[in-house]
């Protein structure tokens, strides 16, 4: 159950702030996903959504509009593109709702799917991080707008640490929260590009202990002659042009974050 903000439509057909959606023309809505997607599909139609206020459920009868909204990549987070670089767009039903966030304790039985998440969310952040860095460099040099979710450097996290911890725009507590999961997810980050199998980064030195293993283990179950050990140094020139695209990448955002930082509030 998700509780949201009201708008029009929405306040035409007597939603308030604080009303908990349970369903969407008779199918249930667990999730603000859920909701969501249940309004798209309903188009212009006028639909039933049972809520819940003061503790008794209630139904009403809301009649979306049509609104063409961004279509946002459920495994980055970001707003999706074309082939273009245009954003992606969906035409569907809108009411004007929005869910709300709400700090509730968990128990370590939750961290490890929120660790899941955050890596598979990470993991596919990093096929398209060339070329949020390349248009990153863009914006820098034809002076454009920055976008709020494009990469950012060490400077960038320290930045934004910083807003959050001086400004009275949210309680301690939310605080506390934001910069704990900040701090988290900026080491999780860390151990995943860390892993990349490209030297000199230690997911480099994993891949070639790994191949040497292979190797070894080949040569004995066909009975030839032990390899010896991998030679990282053959692959030097490529270790070079690696660590120089991260020296690249590095004073692109570091610059970014000073000429264009990101700014929460």
């Amino acid at each position: 159950m998700q509780r949201f903000f009201s708008a029009v439509p929405a306040k035409t057909a007597g939603l308030r702030a604080g009303d908990t959606v349970l369903a969407v023309n008779g199918t249930e809505t667990s999730s603000w996903t859920a909701v969501s997607s249940a309004i798209r599909a309903a188009g212009t139609t006028p639909s039933e959504i049972k809520i819940m206020r003061d503790g008794r459920e209630q139904t009403l009868t809301i009649t979306p509009v049509q609104l063409v909204r961004p279509v946002v990549d459920e495994q980055t987070g970001q707003y999706a593109r074309n082939e273009d670089g245009s954003f992606k767009t969906v035409s569907g039903g809108f009411v004007g709702i929005s869910p709300t966030s709400e700090l509730k304790p968990g128990n370590l039985s939750d961290v490890p799917p929120n660790v899941g998440h955050t890596l598979a969310r990470i993991a596919g952040s990093m096929w398209s991080l060339p070329q949020r860095v390349w248009d990153l460099g863009v914006t820098l040099v034809t002076n454009g707008d920055r976008d709020a979710n494009s990469p950012v450097s060490v400077v960038g996290v320290s930045r934004i640490a910083g807003e959050v911890a001086s400004t009275d725009q949210i309680d301690r507590t939310s605080k506390e929260a934001t910069l704990v999961s900040l701090v988290a997810s900026m080491n999780l980050m860390l151990f995943a590009f860390n892993l990349i199998p490209l030297l000199p980064l230690d997911g480099g030195h994993v891949f070639g202990a790994l191949w040497e293993a292979t190797r070894r283990a080949f040569a004995k179950l066909t009975r030839r002659e032990d390899p010896g050990p991998f030679d990282p140094i053959k692959l030097m020139p490529l270790t070079y042009v690696v660590a120089g695209a991260f020296i690249l990448m590095s004073v692109i955002l570091i610059a970014a974050d000073i000429i264009k930082p990101i700014r929460l509030f």
